[in-house]
């Protein structure tokens, strides 16, 4: 008005004198100046009432919860959620502000109101918001509700069924001629007629047998827009395709081509379906729907909603058009009321998990080592039987045999023994910080194991991990599965590094090996030449050349060995026992020398306790979040 500003609800509408006037704006944040006008226009006009009315408001103490669709709220669209921030403090002037899924806003009214128990967050919502201007529905797992949600929304609002009334009513009126270049020329008059339409189609669906009268008076030119909202007109327009609008296009000065050739209740039921087929995918149909939302008040959404989701509890509170709007201001007390609790988890992060993560990491080398040492002394001795079975035939073949079988197991079963190997520590560090995190529930009376279950990790024995976990049941609240994918991230990270460690250690261990077998079958066939007057004839059989006895003829045996073809007899004269003792006694030096080359490599340590640390954080705050209502 260009007297008294701005006008906000009926004055708007009433006052003469109003040269621009606004019904919905609720749209994506973007760069159009006009919408970001009327925007900041809006809420700027909000905020100085509220300090105006005496509650002791001001810049510096008041904190704006503004809502947003859920699909904002998701990583893949933090930009939308920093635009429309940046709308409100910059254009607005808002100081303090957090924006916050209207899905989260309408689970913490029906959390408030009783309508959902505590109890009940197990298993998935729908909450469908059917506003004005939109409708969002978004899927949510109530026990990991951060998780990204499949959220989709459509231009469906119930303002489409106002104008449909005023469609009809305009096309009935006896002096359509005059009223429309009026209307048209005029958004002030256009609204009234189109809030007009909307006061008559909110009356009728609350009394479905009553008749609600249209009627606008258009001043100065003593037109009146007028009509009635009854049963047979409402069946007709809920029946009415949204290509009836278009001829309504040069009156409102925009396109509706977008819109489906469906009605708005075929529409509802086609997006029901689509939300349905979605949750299918995603492996189980919501236990909760639930309806938030002005127009979730009309009369056939509830039948709707129970033809696609005959299963669920189907639910709306007693005034759904404030339920988000109560909802954020629940959340916002919650985040003011629970600052404290916020910043003593932070605390816990950076005086508890990280420590303990970090304290862990030697445990963890060392482990590694010991399964490789076992591992590889074993695959040795399994080499060293195979010879004495003539299953190798020489020396050498043992040792190639050996060299193929320890890089086919770094190939093919490393990183599984490593992904073992970290799944036992992260284990011992989840049942660690369980124990640790109960003193900070008990602070805030908290239900103990609430924060605990952050830390949570039996499923990870129930699975077969690897780098791309699959999702499990067995997982508790998703927990397992974020666990399991840094323990197969950090597998891979220590794979690398050990590969590169292991294969010289074991090449090394290998040759020593070879030089024990030679030797002490050197020694054997010395004693033979030695202790038997027809030695050297038992040799020959074999096919040993003499060379003489002496100091020399010991180097040359042993130098030959590893390529004859010794006979059966031979070989068992070289004692198992012996030589698995001697390849056990190598066993520590491999475990050594692994843990050695880990332990060095400062690189690899930092990046094992950030990744589990960044883990086991965000799950504690994710479970935080959620704990925060239950703070009194």
């Amino acid at each position: 008005h260009p007297k008294k500003g701005i006008l906000i609800g009926k004055s708007a509408i009433t006052t003469e004198g109003v040269t621009e006037s606004h019904l919905a704006f609720k749209q994506r944040p973007n760069n159009d100046s006009a919408y970001q006008k009327i925007l900041a226009d809006y809420v700027r006009y909000i905020f100085q009432e509220v300090k105006a009315a005496g509650y002791g408001i001001t810049d510096e103490n008041a904190l704006f919860i503004i809502g947003c669709p859920t699909d904002w709220a998701t990583e893949k669209n933090r930009h939308l959620v920093a635009t429309y921030e940046a709308i409100f403090r910059n254009n607005a002037k808002i100081p303090q502000l957090k924006v916050v899924a209207e899905s989260r806003g309408a689970l913490m009214n029906a959390i408030e109101s009783g309508d959902i128990h505590i109890a009940e967050l197990k298993g998935r919502a729908l909450v469908i918001d059917l506003g004005a201007s939109t409708a969002d529905f978004t899927l949510i797992n109530l026990a990991q509700p951060h998780a990204d949600p499949f959220d989709f929304g459509h231009d469906l609002g119930a303002s489409l069924i106002d104008k449909l009334i005023f469609r009809h009513l305009l096309n009935q009126h006896k002096r359509k001629n005059k009223l429309v270049p009026l209307i048209t020329n005029s958004s002030v008059q256009c609204n009234r007629c189109e809030l007009a339409c909307r006061e008559a189609k909110e009356s009728w669906f609350k009394t479905p047998d009553s008749v609600s009268p249209v009627f606008v008076e258009i001043i100065p030119d003593e037109l009146e827009f007028r009509g009635r909202v009854n049963s047979e007109l409402m069946q007709k327009i809920l029946g009415s395709s949204f290509v009836e609008l278009r001829d309504m296009e040069v009156i409102y000065g925009k396109s509706f081509a977008y819109l489906p050739g469906r009605s708005w209740e075929e529409e509802l039921k086609a997006q029901l379906s689509q939300a349905r087929d979605a949750a299918g995918r995603l492996g189980k149909l919501p236990d909760i729907v639930l309806l938030t939302g002005g127009a979730s008040q009309m009369s056939f959404v509830e039948p709707a909603c129970q033809s696609i989701f005959p299963k669920s509890r189907i639910m709306r509170g007693p005034e759904p058009e404030y339920a988000i709007s109560r909802g954020l201001a629940y959340w916002g007390r919650v985040d003011v009321r629970t600052e404290g609790f916020s910043r003593a988890i932070d605390k816990f992060v950076e005086e508890n998990i990280r420590p303990e993560v970090a304290k862990k990491v030697g445990a963890l080398y060392s482990v590694i080592a010991d399964k490789i040492a076992n591992r590889v002394t074993r695959i040795i001795k399994n080499a060293f039987d195979g010879w004495k079975s003539r299953r190798y035939v020489t020396i050498n073949n043992m040792k190639n045999g050996i060299d193929r079988k320890v890089k086919k197991w770094i190939d093919n079963q490393l990183e599984k023994e490593v992904i073992g190997c970290i799944a036992e520590v992260v284990l011992k560090i989840g049942r660690k910080l369980s124990e640790q995190i109960k003193l900070l529930e008990e602070e805030y009376d908290i239900p103990i194991g609430t924060l605990g279950i952050s830390f949570e990790t039996s499923g990870l024995g129930k699975v077969d991990l690897r780098i791309d976990v699959p999702r499990d049941e067995d997982y508790t609240d998703g927990v397992g599965d974020a666990l399991a994918n840094v323990i197969g991230v950090v597998a891979g990270i220590i794979t690398g590094v050990v590969t590169y460690v292991v294969v010289p250690i074991v090449l090394g261990i290998i040759v020593g090996i070879i030089a024990i077998v030679s030797t002490t079958l050197a020694s054997i066939l010395l004693t033979i030449l030695i202790s038997n007057p027809a030695g050297w004839v038992i040799l020959a059989g074999i096919g040993i050349v003499a060379w003489g006895a002496g100091a020399s003829t010991a180097d040359k045996i042993k130098r030959k060995l590893p390529d004859w073809d010794l006979p059966g007899w031979v070989r068992s004269m070289v004692g198992t026992d012996s030589i698995h003792q001697k390849i056990d006694s190598r066993r520590s030096e491999i475990s050594t020398k692994v843990t050695a080359a880990l332990s060095q490599d400062r690189d690899l340590r930092d990046k094992i306790v950030d990744a589990m640390t960044e883990t086991f954080m965000k799950q504690l705050k994710m479970k935080a979040d959620d704990a925060r209502v239950l703070i009194s």
